[in-house]
């Protein structure tokens, strides 16, 4: 009877393992063409570059990021934000000390566009 109700259990831990939702990984790629669509108007990327830029870490870029695609109705979904995010980190920011947005290795350089 245990013997069966622990293979039981472990059945159950490895359908709800199976059925879990997959971890997401921001895609710099997707979210410099977002940006690129939808933000390059107002914020050139001197913008990320110059001294008295606004973000200072990555909550600071999180921040941001939601706040002006909720102000400009974007209808981004938060994979959407999450790859601007990825994209702006690894093309610009770079914060160390701060958490990766991806687990991507090589970032993004600003310059480099296939759009």
């Amino acid at each position: 009877m245990i013997k069966r109700d622990c293979k039981s259990i472990i059945a159950l831990l490895t359908c709800s393992a199976a059925l879990a939702a997959p971890v997401a990984h921001a895609d710099a790629v997707r979210g410099r063409a977002l940006y690129e669509q939808h933000c390059n108007l107002c914020h050139l990327s001197t913008a990320h570059v110059r001294a008295n830029h606004k973000v200072e870490n990555v909550q600071d870029l999180r921040h941001f990021v939601r706040r002006w695609s909720d102000y400009l109705k974007l209808g981004w979904a938060e994979e959407d934000r999450m790859d601007v995010e990825e994209y702006l980190h690894s093309a610009y920011y770079r914060f160390e000390g701060d958490p990766v947005l991806s687990d991507d290795p090589e970032p993004l350089a600003a310059e480099e566009s296939s759009y």
